[in-house]
């Protein structure tokens, strides 16, 4: 009986063991994820206006990358895009025979409408949007455009989209087919490569022979810089196709404090009073003195805060300091130039010797690889100066009395007004 109940505490330690290494490594490897699709007309149906309006996937939120790809059946006219209370980008327009391509993008502020994307013709022809939306790993981030579009012609049944090689993480490729007949998709073909579950948007225009379009389109994330590989896709009749390949990078928005102009103000006390601060985001601000004395090499990354010193002595305090936290500098600047005056661990900096009234900068930073995300590169960070022992009655200090002087230090600095004690005399009045 003993040995059955060791051996199931063992079990749930093992499970619970494996548990953590699950959801470290979800942590470790998380990449933006795709989110969904729609797409006006549905596989099938059949719009020849002039504009078409798209219908985003229910639960889009602020941060999402939201990619229309406008597809026209014409050897003329300009698509563009308007509504769902964004800011678009418009990359340039493909023209090649018969089809009018163009691809949309934005990152989602405040709440995503129904965007309408318009071609500047007569009706008559068929004219699709497509919307595809992506998840950022943190939702506070941004997205710029990476590589592409590269656009290409083809008229084989399976047509291969040349791959390209990123060199930024947290990458969202995708690869659109447009075909002027109204083919069905097969067979996807690429390491990496994914398609949504609606799998094509056939637009079957007026119904007559060369009068029909069709889409689809593919998506390859990745976490770290890759070589995204070629993508294919068979459709079920050789027809003249377009195809375009186009990545976007999830980017960080920097802390408010990342340039060294724009410091946090940090007040010191006899007490810490934590401010909260991270360096994920952050850059290296060029043109600050290299990290030097007990702190050396280079930081990739610094956040900067200052403080006006209210006394001869100051520490600088950081805790619950994430592992991506390298150290903590101080600066001082006299006649236009900044110098280093103290250098510490990740814990702070017990003793800076300042000078009352002055104001002093103070950089938190990482060496080596930029931050990651979370707790790693999160911490608190105060500034103290030691109280006055006798600021008050109860506290004095006793002076010996003797026949030869004894002095004994003392300083008004950070002391505060005793009351009930009333003036100082003809001296002048308290402060």
């Amino acid at each position: 009986m003993k040995y059955s109940i060791h051996s199931r505490k063992l079990t749930i330690q093992i499970v619970s063991f494996l548990v953590l290494i699950l959801l470290s490594c979800n942590s470790v490897f998380s990449q933006p994820t795709f989110f969904g699709v729609s797409g006006n007309p549905a596989d099938g149906g059949t719009i020849t206006a002039t504009t078409v309006t798209v219908t985003p996937p229910a639960g889009t939120q602020p941060g999402d990358l939201v990619v229309v790809y406008a597809h026209y059946r014409n050897s003329s006219r300009t698509l563009s895009i308007s509504g769902g209370g964004q800011t678009w980008n418009s990359e340039t327009q493909y023209n090649n025979g018969n089809q009018r391509t163009r691809i949309f993008w934005c990152v989602i502020s405040g709440t995503l409408g129904n965007p309408t994307v318009t071609q500047s013709g007569s009706s008559g022809l068929p004219l699709t949007a497509v919307m595809y939306v992506f998840r950022p790993t943190v939702s506070t981030n941004t997205w710029v455009k990476h590589i592409g579009p590269n656009n290409a012609n083809a008229s084989t049944a399976t047509i291969s989209i040349t791959g390209i090689t990123t060199t930024a993480i947290n990458t969202v490729t995708t690869a659109f087919w447009g075909s002027e007949d109204d083919v069905t998709w097969g067979t996807l073909t690429g390491a990496g490569w994914n398609k949504p579950a609606t799998n094509q948007y056939r637009n079957m225009g007026s119904g007559s022979n060369g009068d029909e379009q069709s889409h689809t389109g593919a998506y390859n994330i990745n976490a770290a810089a890759a070589t995204v590989p070629n993508v294919s896709q068979t459709q079920s009749t050789a027809s003249p196709t377009v195809t375009s390949i186009i990545s976007w990078a999830e980017f960080v928005n920097p802390p408010a404090n990342d340039p060294f102009a724009s410091p946090v103000t940090l007040t010191p006390a006899t007490v810490c009073s934590n401010t909260a601060g991270t360096l994920y985001g952050a850059t290296y601000s060029a043109g600050t003195p290299t990290v030097s004395g007990t702190c050396a090499g280079t930081p990739s990354a610094d956040v900067w805060y200052s403080f006006v010193a209210p006394a001869d002595i100051a520490t600088i305090s950081l805790s619950s300091a994430g592992s991506d936290v390298t150290g903590v500098e101080v600066m001082t600047t006299i006649s236009g130039t900044t110098y280093s005056i103290a250098c510490g661990g990740p814990t702070g900096i017990p003793v800076v010797n300042v000078v009352a009234g002055n104001t002093y900068y103070v950089r938190v930073y990482k060496t080596g690889v930029a931050p990651s995300a979370g707790v790693n590169s999160a911490f608190n960070i105060c500034v103290t100066v030691p109280s006055v022992p006798n600021d008050n009655c109860a506290g004095a200090i006793n002076l010996s009395v003797s026949a030869n002087c004894s002095k004994a230090f003392g300083t008004v600095s950070m002391a505060t007004l005793s009351t009930g004690f009333g003036t100082v005399g003809t001296c002048g009045s308290a402060t």
